[in-house]
């Protein structure tokens, strides 16, 4: 083969390339702002006030003080040990850094320095993060994109302009980068912006590469760029080989002896005096927080685990870890976009992205003849190479992996293989090979492509943007599978109980990705010819059903509806269905036995397709289970799916609302909506928040104001719970009903869980109707609760306002129940919480705060004395129920009024237990939370919060 040496291209041709790049740019930096973007937020995300971790931390540098702008709970300091996961869990600030009092980021403080800083000094206002992991990540890609166009100019003429925008486009969408800006948080923030400080480092590397008179200023900058980077991600630290690239083998260097000693260590200088006044920066930034230059905060940091012992690096990782960066499996699956990363989890840059493999053609010797320069051209891609090799080494030494890090070495990598793609395309080109070429290269670029847009695609934090093209790409299968008569629910199995069943429970069917993200059903054989099933979520644990006789030929059909089992939601089967209505299918879990209901209950299963799903076995092994079915599956089917019907509007009158509920199975920490009336910024929303340990709480949202909280209660997934409701925004602004009786104020809100009243307080609402409430959607974007209710609501109907408590939580007699708020900053004061009698002749029971993590109850009885409980340990951050009951809180005569007994319990706990006698007390004397007939013993009023009060004729057990 001959040797070429081609034309240079005309001008014309030359312009083309630089519209060509500068179009691809800003389609790069549109669509990384558009994936960023929140919903309902502009394009150009700003706040008035700081909203998120860095513009927190960047208001609390314009403060004059390096912690973050936000101050602990009270309750937080307050403990025993502050960094307890489990203790700190209702009060911490999610992978903040607590120290001395104050909130810190171990996170890189160069993203504040240079961007967030800057922005909130000219114009007054913070840049939400979102956009800066936009703007970061599109800096980066724009970087690379211009360092290529310069390498072919200069080394690579006569490469074909295919290679170069084939280079151009992986580098932007074949990228791990595009995980960055799906949801983008805090986290994101510090990798993205380390990314475009390194692509930016590599093009002053080049420029020093190939600059004499200029060559220490651009040292100096790629110094300054390097320390930077390790000021935002200290793993960046060992790309400083980088910088030894041109220190040591520049090209330009000549002379002997101290000539070229005095031009090494001129070179030396410059490159390392400004990453070494970077680093000394950074030490002395950490000195002045944590009194240690080598501690950025993650000793102190707050999240699920304690990370004051934890062992962060190991050089052990690096192997396993680097191999997992490089080639841990995906997940294969029969729906668009038929290929995902594992859950959280990198996929293997090498292993799926093949246009990384060019990296390899940067480092070929080629003729010299060949057209371009050849001084640097190896230099630059050892650079390159540096970067990658010592961001992933670095990395893999770490105690752990997430999907998020692979673009630290990524970026790097993508330009390495872009050179490599201009080193072999000018090498076809010159060999009259460009057109066989340019196939290779397409097909290269369009398979990374492929794997790195279904990874992007199937996290996407709102998959219904994909919904038409899912559905249009799932069509063709979908129209086969239909007309062979195909059903897409649940799993019937027509079974053969073995005859000598094992002790362990067998797999009848499993569902799932990978081993940590999957579903089981199992069946359990039980003594005396009985049996039962068994749902496994991983990471949850098991749900039991009820047990069933095994029938004397051991013959069962099993039905189970889960959804695993259903297509997801961008399949043409529900092309008449809302999201609501898939939403609510997929979260139904039913199992039936020969058609009697076993079990049901709301979970959401992990994502699965047909195939992952295995009959029979297990896929992975998995301990205390046997591996397979050791009967006989005589028939498996798949059952028909029918659209759920539509609940008929039901709020037409001026009622509290009843729902009946299956609540959420392994529900970690989050927020549901329940009920919203009004419209708007003009609305008020009840939600339930849960702790992760199948408890809960009620609490509201008036639009932009917040509300009451009702204590935690516990759950049980696998039963229905009753919620009744009253919100006086369901009064109506003249409503003739809600006069008809008094119960249905509209100045309050009631719920009541299974019977229990956990919230009867005095709310303001905004105005509204009956006519204007939903059920369990958040359709005005308060922040306080998700986007829906994800347990499953079976039934809604309006009550009797009759069956709500009484308004009134004084004058009448009756054992007190009452859910409180105990106040901060009260200590060593004693307030009232049920005040009976006269002035002379009264009785209290009252709180003594002592400190701020203990109290006790007390009783006086006027002018004779009383008794006091002993010191409780109590979290003042939490709503406590008490129940209150003493002689004259009932009628007089009867046997509770003549008893003498004073009891008083605290979530359960008896606090106070005593005789004494009382003095007598008409009902309208008896009061809650005030101490109109002035005893010394305590305050006038109770200043915490009572958030529900409930009269008995009785005390409850």
């Amino acid at each position: 083969m001959s040797l070429e040496t081609p034309p240079a291209p005309p001008p014309r041709a030359k312009l083309r390339e630089v519209l060509v790049g500068l179009v691809l740019a800003l389609v790069v930096g549109g669509f990384y702002l558009w994936t960023a973007e929140k919903p309902g937020d502009s394009w150009l995300m700003t706040s008035k006030d700081p909203e998120g971790y860095y513009p927190l931390e960047t208001a609390g540098f314009r403060a004059g003080h390096l912690y973050a702008a936000i101050e602990p709970h009270p309750a937080l300091l307050a403990l025993k040990d502050p960094y307890d996961p489990v203790a700190n869990a209702p009060y911490r600030v999610h992978d903040m850094s607590l120290y001395k009092g104050h909130y810190y980021l171990y996170f890189g403080v160069t993203p504040v320095l240079i961007l967030f800083w800057p922005f909130a000094a000219l114009t007054g206002r913070y840049l939400d993060e979102p956009v800066a992991v936009a703007l970061f990540c599109s800096a980066a890609v724009w970087a690379g994109m211009g360092l290529l166009f310069a390498l072919r100019r200069r080394h690579f003429p006569a490469a074909p302009f295919l290679f170069l925008v084939a280079g151009w486009v992986c580098l932007a969408w074949a990228t791990p980068l595009t995980l960055l800006v799906e949801g983008p948080q805090f986290y994101q923030v510090p990798i993205s912006c380390a990314i475009f400080l390194q692509a930016l480092m590599l093009i002053a590397v080049y420029r020093a590469l190939h600059s004499e008179k200029r060559l220490l200023a651009w040292l100096a900058l790629a110094g300054l760029l390097f320390g930077l980077a390790v000021g935002a991600r200290p793993n960046y630290l060992a790309c400083s080989v980088v910088l030894l690239v041109p220190v040591f083998f520049h090209p330009g260097d000549s002379g002997a002896g101290r000539d070229r000693m005095r031009a090494l260590w001129r070179r030396l200088l410059a490159a390392f005096v400004p990453a070494a006044a970077c680093g000394i920066g950074l030490l002395a930034f950490n000195w002045a927080r944590f009194g240690s230059v080598a501690e950025f905060g993650m000793h102190y940091q707050l999240a699920g685990e304690k990370f004051i012992a934890l062992k962060q690096m190991s050089p052990g990782f690096l192997l396993p870890h680097a191999a997992y960066y490089l080639f841990n499996a995906g997940l294969w699956q029969s729906y668009f976009p038929f290929f995902a990363a594992p859950m959280g989890q990198p996929y293997g840059f090498l292993r799926y992205l093949p246009w990384a493999w060019l990296g390899l053609a940067a480092f070929l010797r080629f003729r010299s003849d060949e057209p371009g320069e050849r001084r640097g051209e190896i230099l630059i891609s050892v650079a390159v190479a540096g970067a990658f090799i010592g961001n992933l080494a670095f990395l893999a030494c770490f105690f752990g992996t997430t999907a998020r890090y692979p673009g630290d070495f990524a970026n790097a990598g993508l330009i390495l293989a872009g050179i490599g793609s201009l080193a072999l395309g000018q090498r076809a080109k010159l060999a009259r090979l460009s057109w066989l070429a340019g196939c290779a290269s397409v097909l290269l670029a369009a398979v990374s492509l492929f794997f790195g847009m279904a990874v992007y695609t199937d996290g996407f934090p709102t998959p219904d943007y994909f919904t038409r093209v899912a559905r249009m790409v799932n069509g063709p299968a979908y129209a086969w599978q239909r007309s062979h008569g195909e059903a897409f629910g649940g799993l019937r199995m027509d079974l053969k109980l073995p005859d000598h069943p094992p002790e362990l429970p067998e797999p009848l069917f499993e569902t799932g990705r990978q081993p940590d993200a999957r579903d089981w059903l199992q069946i359990e054989y039980l003594p005396e010819g009985m049996a039962r099933l068994g749902f496994f979520h991983a990471g949850t644990g098991l749900l039991s059903s009820r047990s069933f006789a095994v029938p004397s030929d051991r013959r069962i059909v099993v039905e189970a509806r889960c959804g695993s089992l259903l297509p997801p939601f961008g399949h043409p089967l529900y092309s008449d269905w809302t999201r609501s209505e898939f939403d609510s299918e997929k979260r139904d879990l039913q199992l039936k036995v020969d058609g009697v209901e076993v079990l049901r209950t709301a979970l959401d299963c992990y994502p699965s397709s047909p195939l992952t799903l295995s009959i029979g076995r297990h896929t992975w092994f998995t301990g205390g289970v046997q591996q397979g079915f050791s009967g006989v599956i005589l028939k498996a089917t798949r059952l028909p799916l029918e659209k759920p019907p539509r609940m008929a509007p039901l709020f037409t009158r001026a009622a509290p609302v009843e729902l009946t509920l299956f609540l959420p199975t392994a529900k970690g920490a989050g927020a549901d909506p329940l009920l919203v009336t009004g419209s708007g910024k003009e609305s008020d929303l009840l939600y339930c928040v849960y702790d992760g340990a199948n408890r809960l709480r009620f609490a509201l949202d008036h639009f932009g104001s917040g509300g009451p909280e009702s204590e935690w209660v516990a759950y049980d997934p696998l039963a229905p719970h009753g919620v009744k409701i009253w919100m006086g925004s369901m009064a109506g602004a003249s409503s003739s009903e809600s006069s008809e009786n008094a119960q249905a104020a509209p100045d309050r809100l009631v719920v009541i869980f299974d019977g229990r009243a956990l919230l009867n307080v005095d709310q303001v609402f905004y105005p509204s109707s009956p006519e204007t409430a939903v059920i369990g959607t958040n359709p005005y974007g308060s922040t306080a609760a998700g986007r829906e209710f994800s347990g499953r609501i079976a039934g809604a109907r309006q009550v009797d306002a009759g069956t709500l408590p009484s308004i009134s939580r004084s004058g009448s007699y009756g054992a007190v129940e009452m859910s409180v708020d105990f106040p901060f900053g009260a200590m060593g004061a004693q307030e009232p919480l049920v005040v009976t009698g006269v002035t002379g002749a009264g009785d209290f029971v009252y709180v003594h705060y002592l400190d701020p993590r203990h109290l006790s109850i007390g009783f006086d009885h006027w002018g004779i004395g009383g008794i006091v409980g002993k010191p409780v340990e109590v979290d003042y951050g939490r709503t406590h129920r008490l129940a209150i009951s003493f002689p004259a809180l009932y009628p007089p005569g009867s046997p509770l009024n003549k008893s003498k007994a004073v009891r008083v319990t605290l979530d359960g706990r008896v606090v106070l237990d005593g005789v004494y006698a009382c003095h007598p007390s008409t009902s309208d004397e008896i009061k809650i939370g005030r101490n109109p007939i002035g005893g010394s013993t305590c305050g006038p009023n109770f200043t915490g919060w009572i958030v529900s009060v409930e009269r008995f004729p009785e005390p409850r057990p």
